[in-house]
């Protein structure tokens, strides 16, 4: 869909779809939100539930990209290998030969 020229690893949007995964862990910070109006429990405890959702999810991003970009390496460059292309180098440049071979083919008439 999106065309990248360059991977830039995506750390945040991982992030964020991480977030919309584990978005069952939010259940609870928003339910003490609820009670926060209605009851009147103390607002930390909508950060500390906040907290124990989006730190772990940090941390698990974190470690996925760091293990994965330590599994992947660096990744060498290919030679374009395309003529068509605006940035291709012949590999074989070297100069005709201006002596012709003799004609090998049987059925020629030279």
């Amino acid at each position: 869909m999106f065309r990248r020229k360059k991977s830039d690893g995506g750390f945040l949007l991982s992030f964020l779809i991480n977030l919309v995964l584990n978005f069952e862990f939010a259940v609870a910070a928003i339910v003490l939100l609820v009670l926060h109006y209605t009851v009147n429990v103390p607002l930390w405890t909508v950060w500390i539930a906040l907290g124990l959702w989006i730190v772990p999810t940090l941390i698990t991003t974190i470690l996925l990209f760091v293990l994965v970009g330590a599994a992947g390496g660096v990744k060498s460059q290919n030679p374009n290998k395309n003529p068509y292309s605006k940035g291709y180098v012949p590999q074989n440049t070297q100069p005709r030969q201006t002596e012709q071979s003799p004609n090998k083919n049987p059925y020629s008439k030279s």
